[in-house]
């Protein structure tokens, strides 16, 4: 009987790490993108690739967003 709840308390411990990690990791990812969303490049209407590279040699031909960063 031990060993069933060692066994049941071993995987709640898990599943409690890897839900706190996941849930953690999404409220990082919307921090990011508000912080960073003047410096990334959208891919909003773009039809093709042709149109992909003409948005990114323009937006490497603008520099750094920010001096120093890329």
């Amino acid at each position: 009987m031990a060993s069933n709840v060692s066994t049941l308390l071993v995987h709640a411990m898990t599943a409690w790490h890897h839900f706190l990690a996941n849930d953690i990791d999404s409220h990082l990812q919307i921090i990011r993108g508000g912080l960073n969303y003047n410096m990334e490049l959208s891919w909003d209407g773009v039809r093709g690739l042709d149109d992909a590279m003409s948005m990114l040699k323009r937006r490497d031909a603008q520099g750094p967003a920010v001096p120093g960063r890329y």
